[in-house]
């Protein structure tokens, strides 16, 4: 048997044996929050109504599909304060009866300034942890929302701290 066939069986064999200690992933998913966002649209008017259950600043963003970038560009970004909500009403009487909108959420107020301030590790003093995936990582921190994350190899159970003044989201 020359290197290449036995290499490839090895491999073969090393996944098939990994693969019987993944476990399966839960069929539920949990969101962080629910959107509670409407559209109707009466007398060529749309009226977005906008609700933040948040107690953080949130931005909306609307999308349409088929893509209109008129009504994206009209709309453009919403910032709700914490707990609030707002109503839009436009005239629009172009809306095609197929056009679907819906809502694109982020955290955070693009307009606050932002302060720099040092901060501390998520966990007790004296505690150490592993880095197990850093920034920009290949793996999941590769979006613009990701991209400063630190992954580090806690174990459920292992206490967390704030590692800076805020309010605590859940």
């Amino acid at each position: 048997m020359n290197f290449n066939k036995y290499l490839s069986l090895l491999t073969a064999f090393f996944l098939l044996s990994s693969c019987a200690y993944i476990k399966n992933l839960p069929d539920e998913q949990f969101y962080e929050f629910m959107n509670e966002h409407k559209v109707t649209y009466v007398n060529d008017s749309l009226k977005f109504h906008m609700i933040n259950p948040l107690r953080c600043p949130l931005r909306v963003k609307i999308k349409s599909n088929p893509c209109d970038k008129e009504l994206e560009e009209k709309i453009g970004v919403i910032t709700l304060s914490e707990l609030n909500d707002t109503i839009i009403s436009i005239h629009y009487p172009d809306l095609l009866k197929s056009q679907t909108i819906r809502f694109i959420s982020n955290r955070g107020d693009i307009n606050k300034e932002i302060r720099k301030n040092n901060v501390a590790y998520p966990f007790v003093n004296g505690k150490e942890y592993t880095i197990i995936q850093g920034y920009n990582g290949k793996f999941t921190h590769n979006s613009i929302k990701s991209k400063y994350a630190i992954d580090f190899d806690l174990k459920i159970g292992d206490t967390i701290t704030s590692v800076d003044g805020g309010m605590l989201l859940e």
